[in-house]
């Protein structure tokens, strides 16, 4: 079993512009050092502890980022199912 925990004291969440809109509860919040570790949280509505679907964007750890994922229908489908989804970035190579 695997468990992120979001330190979240002093975040403030993203506020949707519209309903139906997809940006995330808490956004580019660090989980690393470097500056690119920072992830997206869009959090699943439920009175309860929710599953949680890590997605890592493609791009052979020397490009692309999280922003694609926004748009995407995987996100919505993940929160009507009550399943939290996060996106990450993550440092390239040239810069382990």
């Amino acid at each position: 079993i695997a468990a992120l925990v979001f330190p979240c004291g002093g975040i403030a969440p993203v506020r949707a512009a519209e309903p139906n809109s997809r940006r995330p509860t808490f956004e580019n919040v660090s989980y690393g050092p470097h500056e690119r570790n920072v992830l997206d949280f869009f959090q699943a509505e439920s009175p309860q502890p929710t599953p949680v679907l890590v997605f890592i964007h493609g791009g052979g750890f020397v490009q692309g980022d999280k922003s694609g994922i926004h748009k995407n229908a995987a996100v919505r489908k993940a929160l009507d199912a009550g399943v939290s989804f996060a996106t990450i970035n993550y440092r390239f190579r040239d810069q382990a």
